[in-house]
Formats: structure tokens, sequence, C-alpha cells
């Protein structure tokens, strides 16, 4: 079955960050959350404006948010 998710690349042009595109799929009852990872350090994402992760982000701290917020990664 297909389902509807959220990329978090949709809170790019709002300067949202990960956490404000979790909140707003939890918000609108959405299951699934994809997002843009990135390698190494970046500015802007360090300072909480882009929405991607760091493959030098924790993973289980990053399955646990997800799984607290209700939320699979796709």
């Amino acid at each position: 079955m297909i389902e509807i998710g959220l990329h978090t690349d949709n809170w790019r042009p709002l300067s949202g960050n990960f956490q404000t595109a979790c909140q707003a799929a939890k918000k609108y009852g959405l299951e699934h959350i994809e997002f843009a990872v990135i390698h190494g350090q970046y500015f802007v994402q360090a300072m909480g404006y882009d929405p991607a992760i760091s493959l030098q982000s924790n993973p289980r701290a990053l399955r646990r948010y997800c799984d607290q917020m209700g939320l699979k990664i796709s």
C-alpha cells in the first residue's frame, strides 16, 4: 500500500530544521519521514536552519527521536 510521508527538504524554504519538520509530520498524522544526508558539517545546518542530517550524527539518537515522535524513517 502506498502511504504519504514527508521529506524534510520541504522545510528548507522556511529555514526549518529537522525537528520542525518532524513536528509538522506528527501534527498532520504522517507516519513516514525522509531526510537529506550531508557529509561532514554544514554551517547553516549547525545553526538549525537546514533540515538535513549529518552522517556524523548519532544514529541511535536519531532513531530514538523518530520513535518518540511516532515516525518511521523511509
